[in-house]
């Protein structure tokens, strides 16, 4: 069965102009779920909302199954909601629900958007943010859920979050994640959208300017690697705190999930084809990109347009981080469960057999 044609016009279009707005959604990121009839109808795990309206990206679940499936602690509560699993008939193992969408069964709100603005994601990765962000949030019904991994534990930390509320959110802004903002309509979720980002806009950095000439030293003889077509990504490289920033570790989940366990620091003296072997070796990972300090970045020939993405977004987050200091980075631990949630989800009902061998970490 897999996807089914969205009844619901006006959600369609709100998902593929959220999808198409880098400063909301970067890649994969951004999803959207839409409540009728006791059922939720989620876009596909592989799907993009920028292609909303030119593709059938969305599943409808049942809304009690989804809570079921959350009350009984499973990692994947959409895989038993699914109307194949109704019916029961084999569940697509290939096109199936994006998991994380699972949460908006907790909401009573009809449409629930998750997107990633990069001030929302400077503020969820900072030290004591529910406190400083509160008085930019006053009157606005909103909740913070902390971090937790991909899974059951995601799910737990959201529900008692939305579950210590005297009313039910509007907003929620989970740590490391991005942010989520639920309402009865389109206009509503615009609404809120808009006076979040005016509430919550963090000053940037203006922009660095690569040094072209060294990155293009880099680049020859290097045929499988080119200059991004972002130039706000060259900021990881050429601007000192961006740089002192992403040294802290993993910040978001976008970026653990897209862009690799490490980051892909290119040392002094070292050329392209060292510098990706060295991180391979580290982290049983290839990289997509690379960062030449002083100088910016260079990415992989075959880097997807949606990963490319989200590192752009990675770049105009840490524009808006201050003090690398006041950052909390992922722990060893954060980064394990990680790992085990991927490569679960990679092996989950898939013949090993017929896995793509990647070639770079493009996961997205």
């Amino acid at each position: 069965m897999g996807t089914e044609p969205l009844p619901f016009n006006d959600v369609q279009d709100l998902a593929s102009r959220l999808g198409n707005d880098p400063n909301l959604v970067q890649g994969r990121s951004g999803a959207i779920s839409v409540k009728d009839s006791g059922l939720m109808w989620v876009r596909a795990e592989a799907a993009s909302l920028a292609i909303a309206n030119q593709s059938q990206i969305f599943i409808p679940l049942r809304i009690d199954k989804v809570l079921s499936g959350m009350q009984a602690a499973l990692d994947d509560p959409t895989a038993p909601a699914t109307l194949e699993a109704d019916m029961g008939r084999p569940i697509d193992k290939v096109v199936r629900p994006l998991p994380f969408t699972a949460l908006d069964a907790l909401f009573p709100h009809r449409i629930v958007a998750h997107v990633t603005p990069p001030d929302v994601l400077a503020w969820s990765i900072t030290k004591g943010a529910p406190d400083a962000i509160q008085e930019r949030l006053k009157g606005l019904r909103w909740a913070w859920a902390p971090f937790a991994p991909p899974g059951a534990a995601l799910n737990k930390a959201v529900a008692s979050a939305i579950g210590n509320q005297s009313v039910n959110p509007d907003i929620l802004i989970i740590g490391h994640w991005g942010l989520v903002v639920a309402g009865e309509d389109c206009a509503a979720i615009d609404t809120l959208l808009r006076d979040l980002t005016d509430r919550l806009r963090l000053p940037a950095r203006p922009l660095p300017s690569p040094n072209i000439a060294r990155l293009n030293t880099l680049l020859a003889r290097e045929p499988e690697w080119r200059l991004p077509v972002h130039p706000e990504i060259h900021a990881l490289g050429r601007d000192p705190i961006s740089l002192e920033n992403c040294k802290q570790g993993l910040l978001t989940a976008g970026q653990a999930m897209s862009l690799g366990m490490g980051l892909p620091l290119m040392g002094p003296e070292e050329a392209i084809w060292q510098t990706a072997l060295r991180h391979e070796k580290g982290y049983r990972e290839r990289p997509g990109y690379l960062i030449a300090p002083g100088a910016g970045v260079v990415v992989s020939s075959d880097l997807t347009p949606q990963t490319k993405s989200v590192l752009a977004g990675v770049a105009r987050m840490t524009q808006r981080l201050v003090d690398p200091k006041q950052l909390e980075a992922f722990t060893s631990d954060d980064i394990a469960h990680f790992l085990l949630w991927q490569s679960d989800r990679q092996k989950e009902g898939i013949d090993p057999a017929d896995q793509p061998k990647p070639r770079w970490s493009t996961k997205v």
